[in-house]
């Protein structure tokens, strides 16, 4: 099948929400993600006559440029704030139903422990894991995309995993 069979609003619909949470995830602020998100999908639009489903997989090409978009926004704005979440959105996150007010401030410090762990990661470990975790990737999706060896990828993951646990442990 070549790129010109597609339906685009099919694949819209199918990733849409992936890559919003992608989004949001990196720079987040919901208006942003946004603005950024309808970018991301207009430029697939723009350049769907370059995709080769033998190369790889909608899914993959539509989340490297993403993650191509998202990485040349950020540098180029010097967007300092990027993995920090109002308490609210980050508890909405975790939980549909109404927590007790003790649970919510638990939750709270816990997601702002991590968060300040995260920042201490390198800006490379920080992506992976936001791939890996936040966007529900598998290892050998992210290896793809960053073009590195998916071995080399488990070995990253593992050692952020690691430094984010010690991390916490001493907060």
């Amino acid at each position: 099948m070549s790129a010109a069979g597609l339906d685009f609003s099919a694949l819209f619909r199918e990733h849409h929400a992936r890559i919003y949470r992608y989004v949001r995830y990196r720079v987040g602020d919901s208006a942003l993600t946004e603005d950024l998100t309808a970018d991301i999908f207009e430029r697939a639009y723009r350049s769907l006559h370059t995709y080769d489903p033998a190369r790889s997989a909608f899914s993959t090409w539509i989340t490297r440029i993403a993650h191509n978009y998202v990485s040349d926004y950020l540098e180029h704005q010097a967007y300092q704030d990027r993995h920090e979440m109002d308490s609210d959105t980050a508890l909405e996150a975790l939980s549909a139903s109404e927590p007790l007010p003790e649970d919510q401030v638990i939750v709270n410090e816990a997601i702002q422990r991590l968060l300040l762990c995260l920042e201490q990661l390198a800006a490379r470990d920080r992506e992976i894991v936001a791939l890996r975790f936040a966007f529900g990737m598998r290892n050998k999706a992210v290896a793809e995309l960053l073009r590195i060896k998916e071995h080399s990828l488990s070995v990253i993951i593992l050692r952020a995993l690691e430094r984010l646990r010690g991390c916490q442990e001493r907060s």
